[in-house]
C-alpha cells in the first residue's frame, strides 16, 4: 500500500484518498507518555525545533550538485535563515547540522537509500516516515529527550518496510544536540511484537468507543 504524506497537516492518505493512521496517532492512543505536565508552549517549541532540524538535515542529505563554488554552504545558510524566521527559534540550527555532519563522517555514511520516505502497512493499516535508511539500517533523528516509545517507532518503521519487501537489519536513534550527538541501537526484536500489540489496541479502542 502506497501513502502520501501531507507535511503541513501531517496526515497520510492512501492511493484512494483515505486517511491512514500514523505512528504518532497510534502511540498517542496508548497513553504511554503523559505530556500534560509539560506546558503547551514548551511542547510546541520542541516540535518546532524537531521540524526545523529535520528540514535542514534533509536538505543537506539531498544535495546532488557540486560544492566547488561554495554553493552548499550558501544554500544551507539561506535555508537556516528561512527556518529561523518560520519557527522563531532561539537556537543556532547550524550547530545541530554540524553534529549531523560529524555523525555522517564518523559512521562513514555516504548516500542514503531513503530520505524522509513514507511507508505503509496494508496488513495493520498505518503509515510512518523513515527519516533515513542506509545499508539495511533505519536511522531516526531526534532533537529532544529519550523515551521508551522511540524503540517502538523504529519497530513500526521496520514492520512497514519488511511488509514492502525491504530487508532491515539494524534500527537506530540519532539524538542531536547543539554540541554533541548520540547513537542508540534498538536490538530487541520483541519491539516489533510490542508495536503490533499497540496497533491492535488502537484498532480495538476505535471499535469499542464508537
Amino acid at each position: 500500500m502506497k501513502c502520501i504524506l501531507d507535511k503541513e497537516k501531517h496526515v497520510y492518505k492512501n492511493e484512494t484518498g483515505i486517511i491512514v493512521p500514523s505512528y504518532s496517532e497510534i502511540i498517542s492512543a496508548c497513553n504511554f507518555t503523559d505530556w500534560s505536565k509539560i506546558p503547551e508552549f514548551y511542547r510546541n517549541r520542541a516540535c518546532d525545533l524537531g521540524s526545523a532540524v529535520h528540514s535542514l538535515t534533509e536538505f543537506y542529505d539531498r544535495l546532488t550538485y557540486p560544492d566547488n563554488e561554495g554553493r552548499t554552504q550558501q544554500y544551507a545558510e539561506s535555508l537556516q535563515k528561512w527556518l529561523f524566521e518560520k519557527y522563531q527559534l532561539e537556537v543556532d540550527l547550524s550547530r545541530y547540522l554540524n553534529q549531523w555532519v560529524t555523525f555522517l563522517e564518523e559512521y562513514k555514511i555516504e548516500k542514503f537509500d531513503y530520505i524522509e520516505e513514507a511507508f505503509a502497512s496494508e496488513k495493520y493499516f498505518y503509515a510512518t516516515t523513515i527519516d533515513r535508511f542506509y545499508k539495511h539500517g533505519i536511522y531516526d533523528i531526534k532533537t529532544g529527550g529519550k523515551y521508551n516509545t522511540h524503540k517502538l517507532q523504529t519497530a513500526a518503521q521496520c514492520c512497514a518496510m519488511l511488509e514492502n519487501n525491504i530487508k532491515v537489519h539494524k534500527r537506530y536513534n540519532v539524538y542531536l544536540k547543539e554540541d554533541s550527538y548520540e547513537v542508540e541501537e534498538h536490538r530487541d526484536n520483541d519491539d516489533l511484537n510490542k508495536w503490533e500489540t499497540c496497533v491492535n489496541f488502537y484498532n480495538l479502542k476505535k471499535v469499542m468507543t464508537k
